[in-house]
């Protein structure tokens, strides 16, 4: 297996998906927009502690070149682009009181530099962190 994060990433979404059959009242939107349900599934995956292997597995480029031939190909996987799994994973570091110095290690070299834009972001928006520390945390 050449890339786990992606498996892992896979299993932590759908695990997730289970967590949230438990809370009672869906996604608020979620009647009109079914996404909304895809969405706060993709919240519960960095809530629980996935968004770094989200986030590496959420793009893929891959460029080949062979005699006489050369291509290339991408592919998405999960709701959310690498930003918003990178802003995730910094939301959970900062709730979490953990530096970002130990997950910048784990993730491709290009989402580094954009947790460290993500980190300096919430720096500066502390009451965007006090909002969420604030509010309820129900578990099933």
């Amino acid at each position: 297996m050449t890339k786990p994060y992606k498996i892992i990433a896979t299993f932590a979404h759908e695990l997730a998906h289970y967590r949230l059959h438990d809370v009672l009242e869906k996604p608020p939107g979620a009647d009109v927009e079914p996404k909304l349900e895809e969405l706060a599934t993709e919240m519960a995956v960095a809530f629980h502690g996935f968004a770094l292997m989200s986030a590496n597995g959420a793009f893929e480029f891959q460029q080949t070149q062979d005699f006489g031939r050369q291509g290339w190909s991408s592919s998405f996987s999960g709701y959310l682009s690498e930003d918003s799994w990178v802003f995730a994973l910094a939301v959970f570091l900062a709730l979490r009181e953990e530096a970002p110095d130990e997950a910048r290690r784990h993730l491709k070299q290009h989402l580094a530099k954009k947790l460290d834009d993500a980190w300096k972001r919430l720096l500066a928006a502390p009451d965007l962190l006090a909002r969420l520390r604030e509010a309820p945390v129900r578990s099933a």
